[in-house]
């Protein structure tokens, strides 16, 4: 039996402050450059230490998700700045106790119960509701609640392989 290989990505829209923070974190350092150009010893520090936070801070504006189904394994990457990928979460249908959307009314009790334990894990692009679904998984952390938005591709790839877990539409 050949294993089913469906792979997907979607690419997070950048916030609409990170233009502001990218232009004055840039001015900045642009700044205490000239500034340390002319000899101040602790504005050089500040320069380095502006461009190292600089470093760390603007991959996170360009983060992209790929979502990769094989046999009974969903794979969760981030993408960080089209060039640093990290391993979010592997997730075994076995374990998934249903896959349904976002707003559906088998999903929707658990997001709104104030005294639930379940830990929600968001891979979703943050673009709005529409298209993002929510799986209900089982380990020994305990129950969690991941977001995502898989194409129609992989949510046929999913229903095919756990065909009473994953509830298309609403």
């Amino acid at each position: 039996m050949a294993d089913t290989f469906v792979e997907c990505l979607v690419q997070r829209k950048a916030p609409a402050y990170a233009v502001l923070v990218k232009a004055l974190m840039t001015a900045l350092i642009v700044v205490s450059l000239f500034i340390a150009l002319s000899g101040y010893f602790i504005i050089i520090i500040v320069t380095i230490l502006l461009a190292v936070a600089a470093a760390f801070l603007f991959p996170t504006f360009s983060v992209e998700y790929e979502y990769v189904f094989l046999g009974d394994e969903l794979d969760v990457d981030m993408i960080m700045n089209k060039s640093k990928r990290k391993s979010k979460g592997k997730y075994l249908m076995s374990r998934v106790e249903i896959v349904a959307m976002k707003n559906s009314s088998e999903i929707r009790p658990l997001m709104e119960n104030p005294r639930s334990s379940h830990q929600v894990v968001d891979y979703t692009t943050k673009n709005g509701d529409a298209g993002v679904y929510a799986m209900v998984y089982s380990d020994e952390k305990g129950k969690q609640i991941i977001l995502f938005e898989p194409s129609e591709r992989l949510l046929n790839a999913m229903r095919y392989n756990s065909p009473r877990k994953v509830i298309i539409g609403c």
